[in-house]
This record gives C-alpha cells, sequence and structure tokens, in this order.
C-alpha cells in the first residue's frame, strides 16, 4: 500500500507560480467534470467565466433555478471561489511546482453547520489518493494551559469537542491553506457558554509542500 504524502506546509514561490496559458485556474474550472461539480454544467461554467471577463456581471441560474455567484477568480495566485448555492462553495487552487500541476478543491456546505472537505487532483482529475491533507480537529482550539490555569479538568473539555465542523480555504495569496472551527453553532447553549472562555477564535493556518516531481 502506497504511503500517504502529508501535505505539511505550502511553499510556492514566483518561479513556481509561472504556469503556461493552457494551465489556467479558469480552464480547468470550465473543464471539470461535471460530476465534481453538479450545480452547474460545463457549459453553465464557461458561460460564467465569459460573463465576469467581459464585466457582465458575476453570477448565473445554475441546474436547479437558483443563482451561482463567482466571487473570487485570480489567475496571478491560481485561486478561484464559487458560491454554487446559498449553503455551498467550491473552492479550486492550482498547486504548481516544476514538472507538476496538482488542483485542490474545497467543498464547503453549511446545512446548518458548516464543514468542509478537500481533494486534490492532477490535471486529468484523477484524484491523488496519495495526497494526504490534514485538517486540523476541534480539539486544536482548546487552551489547555488557560484550562489549567483556572483549575479546572482538561479532559472534560476535550470531550466536548469531539465532533468537528472545520471549514478550510486558501489565503488571498494561495499559499497558506487556513482553517476555521464552527463547533460552537454546533454545541448546545451551556457547552458553548463553558466553552467560550477557553476556546482559540483564530484560524489555523498551515504552509502546504508539494510532493516531490519523480525525475
Amino acid at each position: 500500500m502506497k504511503k500517504r504524502i502529508s501535505l505539511v506546509s505550502l511553499l510556492v514561490g514566483t518561479a513556481v507560480m509561472c504556469v503556461t496559458l493552457a494551465q489556467t485556474v479558469d480552464r480547468f474550472y470550465a473543464g471539470m467534470p461535471d460530476v465534481l461539480d453538479p450545480v452547474l454544467s460545463k457549459q453553465q461554467r464557461v458561460e460564467l467565466l465569459e460573463y465576469v471577463k467581459a464585466d457582465m456581471g458575476d453570477s448565473i441560474a445554475n441546474r436547479f433555478g437558483k443563482q451561482t455567484h463567482l466571487e473570487v477568480l485570480d489567475t496571478l495566485n491560481h485561486r478561484l471561489v464559487v458560491r454554487n448555492t446559498d449553503v455551498s462553495t467550491l473552492e479550486m487552487k492550482l498547486l504548481v511546482q516544476p514538472g507538476d500541476t496538482l488542483i485542490a478543491l474545497i467543498r464547503t456546505v453549511c446545512v446548518p453547520v458548516c464543514r468542509s472537505v478537500m481533494k486534490v487532483y492532477d490535471t486529468r482529475w484523477n484524484e491523488r489518493a496519495d495526497v494526504y491533507v490534514p485538517v486540523p480537529r476541534s480539539v486544536e482550539w482548546l487552551d489547555e494551559a488557560k484550562v489549567r490555569q483556572a483549575g479546572l479538568e482538561v479532559q472534560n473539555f476535550r470531550n466536548m469537542l469531539t465532533a468537528d465542523f472545520v471549514t478550510l480555504a486558501f489565503d488571498t495569496m494561495g499559499q497558506m491553506l487556513c482553517a476555521r472551527n464552527h463547533i460552537m453553532d454546533y454545541l448546545e447553549k451551556a457547552e458553548r457558554e463553558k466553552l467560550l472562555p477557553f476556546l482559540k477564535d483564530s484560524c489555523i493556518c498551515r504552509e502546504v509542500k508539494l510532493p516531490a516531481v519523480k525525475p
């Protein structure tokens, strides 16, 4: 069984970010298999991109008769964000290095608590099962030192953080993968009030390093 490659730190230099015109993020978005983006057909994705580039709007009616909005199209940093529906978002980011390009897809759904799933593909849309992206767990936001200083039992707080409602997004420059915890939207009021003083209200951001390209 192949060992999974952990994406721990994303180092993207200027030279690394230079891709050919055929490998732009909008091209991959337009040509992605419909099964990966069932809200819009390929033709609808092409039209949405054309509207934005022609400054004719940033939305289009999707297959369900609702509006889909293109929120971010950053060809310089190879990042695209689409609000598919009122409760779902798709983010695409090209992870580029000399000799190789990977496509990261982040799907975020809020029904009602938000949660993201990220998968990585090659440029032919084969899932890279050997690439593993470690998503922070809810418990990582617990300030255990603060709990101990208050004279409380850490394990009692850890027990309240067994569910994971974490969303992912690349930062503006597309070099850091950031996670935000939505556990407070899931817990009961009494648990929220107990946890609030000891929960870090911040994103956890990590650099990502691409797997080495075999010679």
